[in-house]
C-alpha cells in the first residue's frame, strides 16, 4: 500500500510540472510606443541639423525606413546619421557653421575677395610689407576651401576651427590681444578666461614666452596650438553641442562622460554622432 501511495504522489507532482518554452536569441523587441510623430521630428531634426533644410520625399522615405527597423537602438539612429552625413552638402553646412561661430558668418566669395586684394598687394609690394601680405594671405588661403577639405578629411572640425580663429577677418573682427583671448575663450568654451588665463595668454599671442594650461609657448600660434589641445577645449565643444541640440547645458555627468569619449576618439565626428543618436536627442 505504501509504495502504492507514493506512486500516486510522484504521478501527481509530474503531472502539474510546469513547463518552460525558450524562446531562442537575446534581440530585444521593436519598441511598439514609439510613435510615428517621434520618427517624424527625429528626421526632420537631422536634416536640419545636418544639412541645414528638410528632407525631400525621397531622402525622408528612406531615413524612415532605416529608422523603422528599430528606431529605439541607438546604433539604428547612428546608422541613419551616418546615411544624412554622405551627403556633400553636409561639409559645406559644417564650414558654414563655423563661419557662423567664428566669423560672424563671413561668406567664403568676401573670404575670396580679401584674398584677392591681399594677393594683388602682394604681387607689386617689396621688403618686410611683401613678407607680412604673403603671410596675411597665406593664413586665409587655409581656410578658403575648407569644405572641399573637410569632406576629403584633409581638416578635421578641430583644425577648421583653428584655422578660422586664425587670419585677418578674425582678428579684424576682434581687434586687439585682450578681444582675441577672450573671443577665443567664449566662443569654443563658452566662458570668460581667468584672470591668470588672460594675462598668460596674452603675453604669448604678443610673443612673450608664458604658460597657460600648464604648457610653455610664446607666440600666437603657439597659444592656438596649446587651446586646441587640452581638456579644456573638448568640455567647450561638449556644452555647445548640447545648448544647441539639447537647449541646456550637460549635466556634470554627462560633461565628463561626453568629454571623456571625444578624448578617447580624438574625433568630433564620432563626439556628434553619439550626441545626436542619444536617447535624450531622440525624444527631445
Amino acid at each position: 500500500m505504501k509504495s502504492i501511495f507514493l506512486l500516486l504522489i510522484f504521478s501527481s507532482i509530474a503531472c502539474t510540472k510546469e513547463e518552460i518554452n525558450t524562446v531562442g536569441g537575446n534581440t530585444a523587441p521593436i519598441d511598439p510606443t514609439i510613435s510615428n510623430n517621434t520618427k517624424n521630428n527625429y528626421i526632420n531634426k537631422l536634416f536640419i541639423k545636418l544639412l541645414d533644410r528638410k528632407a525631400d520625399s525621397i531622402e525622408f522615405k528612406a531615413a524612415l525606413n532605416l529608422l523603422d527597423q528599430d528606431p529605439g537602438s541607438q546604433s539604428k539612429r547612428r546608422e541613419v546619421i551616418s546615411l544624412i552625413k554622405i551627403n556633400p552638402e553636409y561639409s559645406h553646412v559644417t564650414w558654414k557653421s563655423i563661419r557662423e561661430l567664428l566669423l560672424d558668418g563671413t561668406d567664403t566669395a568676401d573670404i575670396n575677395d580679401e584674398y584677392d586684394d591681399l594677393k594683388d598687394d602682394w604681387s607689386t609690394a617689396t621688403g618686410s610689407v611683401k613678407d607680412a601680405l604673403e603671410y596675411e594671405w597665406k593664413r586665409l588661403e587655409f581656410i578658403l576651401d575648407g569644405a572641399e577639405k573637410f569632406e576629403a578629411k584633409v581638416s578635421t572640425w578641430e583644425d577648421l576651427q583653428q584655422s578660422a580663429c586664425n587670419n585677418l577677418i578674425y582678428d579684424d573682427i576682434n581687434m586687439g590681444t585682450e578681444n582675441f583671448v577672450v573671443s577665443v575663450f567664449q566662443s569654443l568654451l563658452n566662458r570668460y578666461p581667468t584672470l591668470e588665463e588672460l594675462d598668460a595668454a596674452k603675453d604669448m599671442v604678443n610673443g612673450r614666452p608664458a604658460v597657460i594650461f600648464l604648457q610653455a609657448g610664446q607666440t600666437k600660434n603657439d597659444f592656438l596650438d596649446i587651446f586646441f589641445s587640452v581638456r579644456s577645449y573638448r568640455e567647450g565643444q561638449v556644452s555647445l553641442l548640447f545648448n544647441n541640440n539639447l537647449f541646456r547645458s550637460p549635466t556634470s555627468s554627462e560633461l565628463i562622460n561626453y568629454t571623456n569619449y571625444y578624448i578617447d576618439k580624438n574625433n568630433y565626428e564620432s563626439l556628434l554622432l553619439e550626441v545626436l543618436s542619444s536617447s535624450a536627442y531622440f525624444n527631445s
